[in-house]
């Protein structure tokens, strides 16, 4: 957790959960903060907001991943149809 270290959000973890989890941390004002792994941190008001940060924008960058892959998604059947629209000019 120093320096908002994020370890990662595997794919039985929750991204929203973790920023909820480390509001929750925020919210406590703490002196000292003793992570699950890795070294204590000593300025965790810092470095609860750091992580935040970083996890909106993993947040982010996981949302325009899937909008990218729902466009690939959608393209195909515009594409099949300019492919049919083609077929027609030829005939």
């Amino acid at each position: 957790m120093p320096g908002g270290v994020m370890g990662g959000v595997f794919g039985s973890g929750s991204i929203a959960d973790y920023i909820q989890s480390l509001e929750r941390l925020k919210g406590l004002n703490s002196k000292l903060l003793l992570s699950g792994h890795g070294r204590l941190s000593d300025t965790p008001q810092d470095d609860v907001r750091i992580a935040i940060q970083r996890s909106h924008g993993l947040l982010s960058d996981t949302a325009q991943l899937f909008d990218a892959l729902d466009a690939r998604s959608n393209f195909e059947p515009i594409m099949q149809s300019v492919r049919d629209l083609n077929k027609l000019d030829d005939a």
